[in-house]
C-alpha cells in the first residue's frame, strides 16, 4: 500500500494527458509510465483518441517503454491500433524492439 501512495504522486491522469499530450511533463518514473499506460488502454475508445496518446508516448525517452504501450494497446483494442497511422508508424520506426 505505500507503494502505491508514493506512486500516486508521480502520475498524471489520463485526462491531463489527453488535454494537453504533447506539452505535458513525462514523468521520469518508470513505474508510474507504466501505470500511466494501463489507464490509457483502459480509456482508449476512438482513433482520436489513440493518435492524441501517441504524441504523448512518442515523448517517453525510453523506446523499450514505449514498446509496452505498443504491446498492450495491440492486444487490448485491436481494432483500433491495428489501423492507426500513428502505431504503424510507431512500428515501422520501432520493429527491432518487437
Amino acid at each position: 500500500m505505500s507503494a502505491f501512495i508514493a506512486l500516486e504522486g508521480k502520475l498524471t491522469s489520463y485526462a491531463d494527458v489527453m488535454k494537453n499530450a504533447s506539452t505535458i511533463k513525462v514523468p521520469d518514473d518508470v513505474s508510474a509510465l507504466v501505470m500511466m499506460m494501463f489507464e490509457a488502454v483502459d480509456n482508449i475508445e476512438t482513433q482520436d483518441d489513440l493518435n492524441n496518446y501517441m504524441q504523448f508516448v512518442n515523448r517517453i525517452r525510453n523506446a523499450e517503454i514505449q514498446s509496452i504501450f505498443f504491446t498492450m494497446i495491440m492486444h487490448t483494442r485491436p481494432r483500433i491500433a491495428r489501423y492507426n497511422d500513428s502505431i504503424n508508424a510507431w512500428a515501422l520506426t520501432n520493429h527491432k524492439l518487437m
